[in-house]
């Protein structure tokens, strides 16, 4: 009787296992049908929801990262989840002032186009660098204050108009922005 048992649990685990995949896939394609009707509905809506959904990601690998921090021995990761940290915060800034989000009325195209430059520019760079931190202690404290200060001043860079612009109305991209694109792909 208890064997029977046995294998009846053993075939509901299996079941729900071989389940698992299929709900994922099915929540997967769920998710892209709201998107792309959403998309159909207003761009600006999805434009929203899909820089909401990786400022998300962003922000949790940065909780993940810093909450195991000490954990973590390898630099490499913490360098990351603290980047990751840092380049959310531009692209939320990104998202709040995209044109027609009425957030900041008078900001037109050019800001929220700087601003995703600079969130890349700092993503690249954050890339770039965390492999130099494999196998090596970093100090987590002082890489949180070097991307807030970076932060800081690429934010500080735009507002101030002393960073490029990226978006002429009636124009359209610069070609900074289109050499920054190539350059960034290229780190």
């Amino acid at each position: 009787m208890r064997q029977g048992i046995g294998h009846a649990r053993a075939r509901a685990d299996a079941g729900r296992a071989a389940a698992a995949p299929l709900a994922y896939l099915a929540l997967l394609a769920a998710v892209a049908g709201v998107l792309f009707a959403s998309s159909l509905f207003s761009y600006l809506l999805f434009h929203a929801l899909v820089e909401l959904a990786t400022i998300s990601i962003a922000c949790t690998l940065f909780i993940l990262t810093w909450n195991s921090r000490q954990y973590l021995a390898n630099g490499y990761l913490r360098l990351l989840g603290i980047g990751y940290g840092a380049i959310a915060v531009i692209d939320l800034l990104h998202t709040l002032t995209f044109k027609g989000m009425s957030i900041i009325p008078s900001a037109g195209a050019n800001l929220p186009t700087q601003l995703w430059i600079a969130a890349r520019y700092l993503q690249a760079t954050t890339l770039v660098a965390a492999p130099l931190c494999i196998e090596r202690q970093i100090n987590d404290r002082l890489v949180v204050v070097g991307y807030a200060v970076a932060v800081s001043a690429l934010v500080a860079a735009i507002l101030g108009g002393h960073f490029p612009d990226c978006y002429i109305e009636g124009k359209g991209l610069t070609d900074f922005k289109i050499g920054s694109e190539y350059l960034i792909t290229a780190l």
